[in-house]
C-alpha cells in the first residue's frame, strides 16, 4: 500500500522564512516518485467545502429525469450533467459508474472570447434555484478559491524545477479551469467485468485538485503509463 505524502502549505501562506524552498523540494521529490500528494493548510475555508458537498448532494439527489434537463449534450461546450454510464475513461472497459456536473468560467454572448469563437468558451448550464437553492452562488465562490490554490501550487511547482515562481503565469492568460462535481452512487445491479466508478486515466490540463471525502477509493498507478 502506498502512503501519499502530505504537504502543508500553511507555512508558505504565512511567509515563513525558507518555507517555499522546503515545500518546493518536497514537491520535486513527490512528483518524481508518484505524482500525487495531499495538500493541507491550503486556505480554502472548510465551511465552503462543506457547502459545496452539500450543494452537490442536493443536485445528485434529484430524480434522473430532472437532472437530464441540464444534460451535457445540450451545452455544446461540455458544461452540465453527465449521467451514470455516459463516460468510459478506460478503453475497452465498461461504462463508468459515476455521474457528474461540469462547470467552467461562465461567459455570456458579449464576452470577447466567445465573440472570437475561442473553443470551449461560453455559458454554464445552471440547475433551477428552486430545486437546488444556493447552487450557483456556492459554486461561484468555490471555483475561484480553487483556481487561486491551483496558481499557488503551480508557482511552487515552478520553483521545484528551479524556475521563477511566476514562470507558469504566462500560460494562464484567460485560463479555463473546470469545476466538476462527482457522485459515485451505490449500484444495485451486478457489475460487468472490469466495471468501476472511474476507469484508469490521466488528466488533461496543468494540475488537478481533488477534494477528498472520507470514502476514499482513488488508486494511483506507479511506473510507466
Amino acid at each position: 500500500m502506498l502512503s501519499l505524502p502530505v504537504i502543508d502549505l500553511a507555512p508558505v501562506r504565512r511567509n515563513e522564512p525558507g518555507a517555499r524552498k522546503k515545500v518546493a523540494q518536497l514537491l520535486d521529490e513527490t512528483c518524481r516518485a508518484n505524482g500525487f500528494f495531499y495538500v493541507t493548510g491550503h486556505g480554502v475555508p472548510p465551511e465552503l467545502l462543506q457547502k459545496v458537498f452539500g450543494q452537490s448532494k442536493g443536485f445528485f439527489d434529484l430524480p434522473v429525469d430532472v437532472k437530464l434537463r441540464w444534460h451535457i449534450g445540450k451545452s455544446g461546450i461540455s458544461r452540465g450533467y453527465d449521467p451514470v454510464g455516459w463516460q468510459s475513461l478506460e478503453v475497452g472497459k465498461p461504462a463508468d459508474l459515476k455521474e457528474s456536473f461540469y462547470l467552467g468560467v461562465d461567459r455570456g454572448p458579449d464576452d470577447a472570447l466567445v465573440m472570437a469563437g475561442v473553443p470551449n468558451q461560453g455559458p454554464n448550464q445552471w440547475p433551477d434555484e428552486v430545486l437546488v437553492p444556493g447552487f450557483r452562488a456556492t459554486t461561484n465562490a468555490y471555483a475561484p478559491a480553487m483556481a487561486s490554490l491551483g496558481r499557488q501550487v503551480l508557482s511552487l511547482l515552478a520553483e521545484s524545477l528551479n524556475l521563477p515562481a511566476s514562470y507558469f503565469d504566462a500560460f494562464l492568460t484567460n485560463p479555463m479551469p473546470v469545476l466538476r462535481l462527482l457522485h459515485y452512487p451505490p449500484s444495485d445491479k451486478a457489475l460487468q467485468d472490469g466495471q468501476v466508478g472511474s476507469g484508469a486515466h490521466t488528466d488533461w490540463g496543468s494540475v488537478t485538485l481533488l477534494a477528498q471525502d472520507d470514502v476514499g477509493g482513488l488508486q494511483v498507478k506507479l511506473g510507466d503509463v
